[in-house]
């Protein structure tokens, strides 16, 4: 039950400890009731701040998963709305919101992300009243779309204190005429230092390195795609899967295709590697000459995505999974990605698994591979391989428009046509169930 006077009461170690309470009694309620979100909740650390009582931060999260969180909103919440916020803020984590903002604004990027995240959270749990809503932008979008849809914000003249607006919840909570952060905190790479003043507020810190440092390892970092994708698969095989999240969970599928293998035959002809003489290769006292050792291997591919109106959106999602297979089987990657019903969309030239999250393919109409071709041809200096995702059902490029340089490989989805594509080589997708 919320209690409205603890606000303005001095914080004691009694509701300190029943802040904690209330925490881990969520925690454990939702290990049996929702077992998807108790699971992953169970790899978030929690860690008191010391803030003013009148300060309306409530949580925040780092890439880490620890949750910084202010006691006196805590105990205003009641547990069901204390889980939608952890759950709230584990899917910052799950969905890599806090490593995808690529510069963008971050008041802005902060309530795409809570619409984002609070569609989600919000088909399980009920959300506190200031929470950012907005589903029906929100559904079937990524963050980075919402973002695109959203007017500039502008910040609360009240804040850090809430104004007579945010009080009155005419600004839900951030998405209204200002940007008011009274729900959440998010805490991005460069930000987990400890950030105390002198007026008291800030975060605890997670170890006395941290603070020397201000940011904690990335081999530290928790694999939340794979603790979200376990958690999910244990959920639906006790028939409790969340609701709401087998669309978001195609998107966690792990790529079918081994592309070190697959690239292998074009590597070592076409493929440019960066050696490095600070190491020598393990070879050169055996051999009696210096030797550079390989730093690392680099692949610069073309990506082309079909997005004719044959290709369902099932198909699209086991693309994207296998492009993002690129970039996790091979330390440097570029790859220049386009999509192409009858005409090329959105060309994008991408360097990182977190760059790509962002993309988006466009499309939906008619088949011809031809203009992927004529776009190599037309903007592309000494192109070396195309990976074309398709169903095999357009028109193909004759020989003489295919650049003679040019690898070609066509995957080709599981309902794709018997007949192999006439040009390059053909990789045929297996069927999979679903999620």
């Amino acid at each position: 039950m919320k209690n409205e006077e603890n606000e303005s009461e001095e914080l004691t170690d009694e509701m300190r400890q029943r802040a904690r309470e209330m925490i881990t009694k969520a925690r454990v309620q939702m290990l049996s009731k929702q077992p998807f979100w108790g699971q992953v909740c169970m790899h978030l650390t929690f860690k008191e701040v010391d803030v003013p009582k009148n300060y309306p931060f409530v949580m925040g999260v780092n890439r880490f998963g620890t949750v910084y969180y202010n006691p006196y909103k805590i105990l205003q919440l009641s547990l069901e709305e204390l889980k939608a916020v952890i759950c709230h803020e584990v899917m910052h984590c799950g969905l890599e919101h806090l490593e995808r903002r690529n510069g963008r604004n971050k008041e802005k990027w902060n309530i795409a992300a809570d619409i984002c995240v609070n569609y989600y959270v919000a088909q399980s749990f009920k959300l506190p009243p200031n929470a950012v809503r907005n589903d029906s932008l929100a559904e079937g979008k990524c963050v980075e779309e919402i973002y695109d849809l959203l007017p500039e914000p502008q910040r609360c003249p009240g804040y850090p204190n809430m104004c007579s607006k945010c009080k009155a919840g005419e600004n839900y909570g951030g998405y209204g005429e200002y940007y008011c952060p009274h729900f959440d905190e998010h805490i991005e790479k460069g930000d987990e230092r400890d950030k105390s003043d002198d007026s008291g507020k800030g975060r605890s810190s997670d170890s006395d390195k941290d603070i020397k440092t201000g940011i904690r390892n990335h081999a530290d970092m928790p694999n939340w795609r794979k603790i979200f994708r376990d958690a999910y698969e244990y959920a639906k095989t006790i028939g409790k899967e969340p609701l709401g999240m087998e669309r978001l969970f195609d998107e966690f599928f792990e790529p079918q295709l081994n592309w070190s293998e697959l690239l292998a035959r074009f590597v070592s002809q076409i493929v440019p590697h960066d050696f490095t003489y600070t190491r020598p290769h393990k070879k050169s006292i055996v051999s009696g000459y210096y030797m550079p050792s390989l730093k690392k291997q680099f692949i610069d591919v073309i990506v082309a995505i079909d997005t004719s109106g044959s290709i369902s959106q099932q198909e699209l999602i086991e693309f994207m999974s296998e492009v993002k297979g690129i970039f996790q089987q091979f330390q440097a990657v570029r790859v220049t990605i386009m999509s192409c019903d009858t005409q090329v969309y959105n060309p994008q030239t991408v360097t990182s698994e977190i760059q790509l999250k962002g993309y988006r393919p466009y499309g939906g109409g008619g088949t011809d591979f031809r203009p992927v071709f004529k776009y190599i041809r037309e903007h592309i200096d000494n192109p070396r391989i195309l990976i074309f995702f398709t169903d095999l059902y357009g028109i193909f490029p004759s020989v003489e428009e295919v650049p003679p340089e040019l690898a070609v490989i066509w995957v080709a989805s599981s309902n794709a046509r018997k007949e192999d594509a006439p040009i390059g080589i053909t990789i045929r997708m297996e069927k999979r169930g679903r999620n």
